[in-house]
């Protein structure tokens, strides 16, 4: 595992579809309790999030912040 989703100091941004199951997206989250986001999408598999604008936008915000 990398060690960015280990240390509860790296901030992340966890990008999850609300119709797969949400348990680990939330492992990630608890584990970064206070550095951790959420951003649920509706209906984007993994490929179709990498080409949605408002999701890649997001993640670029994110990065840069």
């Amino acid at each position: 595992m990398d060690r960015g989703l280990r240390d509860p100091q790296i901030p992340v941004l966890v990008v999850h579809d609300h119709h797969v199951v949400p348990a680990h997206a939330h492992r990630m989250l608890a584990a970064h309790a206070g550095s951790g986001e959420l951003l649920t999408t509706r209906g984007l598999d993994h490929q179709r999030m990498l080409a949605e604008p408002q999701i890649v936008q997001a993640v670029v915000d994110f990065a840069a912040a």
